[in-house]
């Protein structure tokens, strides 16, 4: 299988990637219909599925299914890593770890506000002992 490196960035700040810290090969055939960015996480909200220094592998979208595991901003600020879910009464975005609060955003508070889909989730890479994992 042909695969090519992309960059991972250690963050986003105002919607601009920063801060490359290395790369991940993908397959190639993925970046014929989209584009690609990793992203080392920096917290634990979605832990244990995913954890403090995991790579994800991103692709670029600006729309979601419902359940998807997405990297969303919220009226602009910093972008998080969070399962989005629809219901017929606005959107949740779902956090794994119970620590945190999940939260849910109702078609009254979508009026006034707005959730950006920056990427979906495509793999997580989890490195032991220097050597990458898929998840």
């Amino acid at each position: 299988m042909k695969t090519m490196e992309i960059p991972v960035y250690s963050n986003i700040t105002h919607g601009i990637l920063n801060s490359i810290i290395g790369y991940e090969e993908i397959p190639k055939r993925w970046t014929k219909t989209a584009e690609y960015f990793g992203l080392q996480v920096h917290d634990d909200s979605m832990a244990p599925e995913i954890a403090h220094n995991d790579i994800l592998i991103i692709r670029s979208v600006d729309h979601a299914n419902s359940g998807d595991i997405v990297l969303v901003s919220v009226n602009g600020e910093l972008p998080i890593c969070r399962k989005i879910l629809y219901t017929e009464f606005g959107i949740r975005l779902v956090v794994f770890n119970s620590k945190y609060a999940t939260h849910f955003y109702s078609s009254e508070d979508l009026k006034r506000m707005y959730i950006q889909v920056i990427g979906r989730v495509q793999r997580i890479i989890r490195y032991y002992n220097g050597a990458g994992y898929e998840i």
